[in-house]
């Protein structure tokens, strides 16, 4: 601080000088010793994919005043003195607030299957630098909650140009039961009811779709098939800890031949069949799914073109 001193003089019947020259003086700055107190309540609130440190404020001077700034250390072993420089140390921290103050920072950048420990030391303007704060540990959260079972797997009904493929239909699950975003399908088909006991020899099919976001709807397109076969579906979803959903429901279906409402009756097909599929009703051709083998034989013997490939679904 400057000061600034002058002295006037008065004789014994109180006659006063002019004032003096005056004098300028600056007392020596108190040197600012005193670091910011250490953290001590610095704890780790831990999500799936993130944390959320929070701590109280200390001050500049103890727990008086406001700090100049953080550092924020990460470690997945204990953090000490001795192996402080050794931690990473986190980007960005807050600004500190005034002592008592609640701050918080979120950490996204972190390992899911391992411990981490977190610890903050404060700076003041003058460079001095708190003990080291508590430890606060983040433990992974265990993911156990598995995808919803899907329950409206379906198969696409109507004409089709293919005679190896079927289109599937579903809505999507969550990664937990029915929310979020799952991680991966298992879609598997067989000539068989599909059940836990049978899963694994089920036909996987590659090159299945990605899970979208919960509640869409997705579509896959079944190849490889042989026109004429029942076949079944399922579909298991899983989430990136692997946790698998329950066996969807069943559907099942074939591919046959389907006999055009503009049919001519012109009788070119009637006695084309073997295996009893195609009958006569009100003079018009009718083919039973259940008994046609898709041999095309009909088909062939159209000349309209009017008998053509159909996918049938069960319930």
């Amino acid at each position: 601080t400057d000061y600034f001193a002058a002295i006037k003089a008065a004789d014994e019947v109180e006659n006063i000088s002019e004032i003096s020259n005056i004098i300028k003086v600056n007392t020596a700055a108190i040197p600012d010793t005193q670091s910011p107190a250490s953290i001590t309540d610095l704890t780790a609130l831990p999500a799936k994919s993130s944390l959320i440190l929070s701590w109280t404020a200390p001050g500049d001077d103890g727990n008086t005043g406001t700090a100049a700034q953080y550092i924020v250390k990460k470690s997945l072993q204990n953090i000490t003195e001795e192996n402080w420089q050794e931690a990473e140390t986190i980007s960005n921290p807050p600004l500190p607030q005034v002592s008592g103050t609640k701050q918080s920072i979120t950490i996204s950048d972190i390992e899911n299957d391992k411990d981490c420990y977190f610890a903050i030391k404060t700076e003041d303007e003058s460079a001095n630098i708190s003990p080291i704060s508590n430890i606060a540990i983040y433990s992974p959260v265990q993911d156990t909650t598995a995808p919803a079972g899907i329950n409206d797997l379906s198969l696409k009904e109507g004409y089709t140009t293919s005679s190896s493929s079927i289109q599937l239909q579903w809505t999507a699950p969550g990664d937990d039961n029915n929310e979020g975003t799952a991680a991966r399908y298992e879609i598997r088909y067989a000539e068989e009811v599909i059940s836990d006991a049978n899963w694994e020899s089920a036909a996987l099919l590659t090159g299945s779709p990605s899970p979208e976001n919960a509640g869409t709807s997705q579509t896959f397109q079944v190849p490889g098939l042989t026109k004429g076969v029942i076949y079944y579906f399922a579909i298991k979803t899983f989430d990136e800890a692997e946790n698998s959903s329950i066996i969807s429901n069943l559907p099942f279906g074939k591919i046959v031949y389907f006999v055009n409402s503009s049919c001519r009756s012109c009788g070119r097909c009637y006695n084309k069949c073997d295996t009893g599929a195609l009958t006569v009703q009100s003079n018009k051709p009718v083919i039973n799914p259940d008994l046609c083998d898709a041999c095309g034989d009909c088909a062939n013997a159209c000349p309209w073109n009017y008998i053509k490939l159909y996918v049938i679904a069960y319930e």
